[in-house]
């Protein structure tokens, strides 16, 4: 493996007065996210169609077998449009402060909440692809893998990583 970590390769972009970096969790596959999002609309409608299209019947015997089948659609139906939800992601905190790595969920009463966290230097390598960075253990575990597209925020995270933990091109 070629490890270029330790010495700088150009100049440091400027990151400000360290504040932390945050990146939140995003959908793996973006497709998959509207097409889970498209058949949760669908079945929601449907929940509700059951009850308002013409000729469907209110027979009493009937209505009980059709309210359970409307609450398995609007249910299975808001399950799927919430699956990927912005508010149910985490966020992960890169620290240049206190040089650690800090994952963040939003409790119910919306305020995060710490589930992980990694000071720089109990990682074992960083892994920057064009689109995403992984984070590895000492052992080569991946720890964490985070979608990061953006250019500015990508230069700011190597730059702060690239004095503690080995960069692995």
């Amino acid at each position: 493996m070629d490890f270029a970590g330790l010495g700088p390769a150009g100049p440091a972009p400027y990151i400000g007065d360290g504040t932390p970096l945050l990146i939140a969790f995003g959908p793996r596959y973006p497709v998959v996210l509207t097409v889970f999002r498209a058949v949760g609309v669908f079945l929601i409608l449907t929940a509700s169609a059951m009850w308002f299209l013409p000729g469907s019947r209110s027979d009493a015997d009937l209505v009980l077998l059709k309210l359970g089948a409307s609450l398995f659609f609007l249910l299975c139906g808001l399950a799927l449009v919430m699956i990927h939800h912005s508010d149910n992601m985490p966020e992960v905190c890169f620290d240049p402060i206190r040089r650690e790595l800090r994952v963040l969920v939003k409790a119910a009463d919306g305020l995060p909440h710490v589930v992980l966290r990694r000071g720089y230097d109990s990682l074992g390598r960083v892994r920057f692809h064009k689109k995403r960075v992984e984070l590895y253990d000492f052992d080569g575990r991946l720890l964490l893998g985070l979608r990061l597209s953006d250019p500015a925020r990508r230069a700011a995270l190597r730059s702060q990583l690239r004095q503690l933990v080995p960069i692995c091109m």
